[in-house]
């Protein structure tokens, strides 16, 4: 609830739940009685292990590191230090999104933790409800697959496919039906969808702006976590 994981689909890693439920038993903590502190320092944990994707390619002594650090550190009440030093931010423009990726499933994440700071809590609970019952379904192309064949630079399709598409039957406000939600920058994106009149060029200038910012925004996110945890 604290981060707004809409389902256990929507994890970066199945481990960070086992993880947490482990600590919280062997440490005999009910998670309704958790302080802010104590959330922090998993919330804190939770975008650690995402963004640097510590989980990725771990050995299992790796794995047990992270497991001991993090029982270690939330225990002492402290955020979480890692035993490795993590300097740069492995962000690839020509990454392809792909809804079963931990890239993927974190920056949804994010930056519906940074819409639910622009937003009523009914609007967040609706886009909340979308993507809870449709999962990867919610999201589909800015643009159609035939002009994405028209792009020949890879970076371009790999940022194509960040909207929502809030249709859900149960919401009945109109700015959720039939409609596309830019989760990652709090708009609506219907008129690229419908213009006919707007060039390929111009829509390709708008996939580079927009990706810009949203690599902007994750890599300054990245080096704030990564600062915490030293």
């Amino acid at each position: 609830d604290d981060v707004l994981v809409p389902s256990i689909n929507f994890l970066p890693y199945s481990f960070q739940l086992i993880i947490l439920a482990n600590a919280f038993y062997n440490l005999k903590v009910d998670y309704k009685e958790l302080s802010l502190e104590q959330k922090n320092i998993i919330s804190n944990w939770f975008w650690f292990t995402s963004y640097t994707e510590i989980f990725s390619g771990a050995s299992d002594n790796e794995v047990k590191k992270i497991i001991d650090n993090f029982n270690e550190n939330f225990k002492n009440n402290e955020n979480y230090k890692h035993f490795k030093r993590l300097v740069s931010y492995d962000f690839e423009k020509n990454f392809s999104y792909n809804f079963r990726s931990v890239k993927t499933k974190r920056s949804i994440l994010y930056f519906l933790k940074l819409f639910s700071e622009n937003k009523s809590f009914e609007e967040t609970k609706r886009v909340v409800s979308i993507l809870q019952k449709n999962g990867s379904a919610s999201f589909s192309n800015i643009l159609e697959s035939i002009e994405l064949d028209e792009i020949d630079n890879k970076f371009y399709p790999t940022i194509a496919n960040k909207y929502i598409n809030a249709v859900d039957s149960s919401v009945f406000d109109d700015i959720y039906n039939s409609k596309y939600l830019d989760l990652f920058l709090n708009e609506s994106i219907i008129s690229l969808n419908t213009s006919e009149d707007v060039e390929i060029t111009e829509k390709i200038s708008f996939l580079e702006s927009r990706f810009n910012k949203i690599y902007n925004i994750e890599k300054e996110f990245y080096k704030d976590i990564v600062d915490i945890s030293k």
